[in-house]
């Protein structure tokens, strides 16, 4: 299975120390190089930087020729355009993001998408996580910007209402 991450999916479980659930869930994990420079390079010393350059599960992979990188919107980042050239080039079997704009570019051009709530789901119904509450909670109390609609559908799905 090929999983693409961004770097708001490795930031975020990262922040709460759930990043090994990419791991657990499926194994290795790509990432483009802008999102390498995003998280490690730029981001050194914040949140994620140490523990994704630390993770031998993920993989820095080129996402493609550079000019196969700008076919899509130049709107979005570099990184972005980089998942996306990523993921076509691999055939991606899912990139995992927490950027609402990004699942829906990926989901127009036939790609699959999951968001990091999704992921907590997959975790619990495999009994890696015993609670999506908590770990939504968790992220909660340390800033990441959850709807509240998005949160009682993911408890939901998590049978946790």
């Amino acid at each position: 299975m090929i999983i693409v991450c961004d770097s708001s999916a490795l930031i975020t479980l990262a922040l709460v120390n759930q990043l090994s659930l990419l791991e657990q869930l499926f194994g290795k994990v790509q990432i483009p190089q802008g999102v390498y420079e995003e998280v490690v390079v730029r981001g050194a010393g914040r949140v994620g930087a140490g523990a994704v350059r630390d993770a031998s599960f993920i993989k820095v992979a080129e996402a493609t020729h550079e000019r196969e990188a700008h076919t899509t919107d130049p709107a979005l980042s570099r990184a972005d355009r980089e998942i996306i050239a990523l993921a076509q080039a691999r055939a991606a079997d899912l990139v995992i993001t927490r950027d609402r704009r990004l699942v829906r570019r990926l989901r127009q051009q036939g790609i699959a998408a999951a968001t990091v709530g999704d992921v907590l789901v997959v975790a619990k119904e495999r009994g890696v996580i015993e609670s999506v509450r908590a770990v939504l909670d968790e992220m909660k109390e340390k800033g990441v910007l959850i709807r509240d609609a998005a949160y009682r559908a993911l408890l939901r799905q998590a049978g946790e209402q």
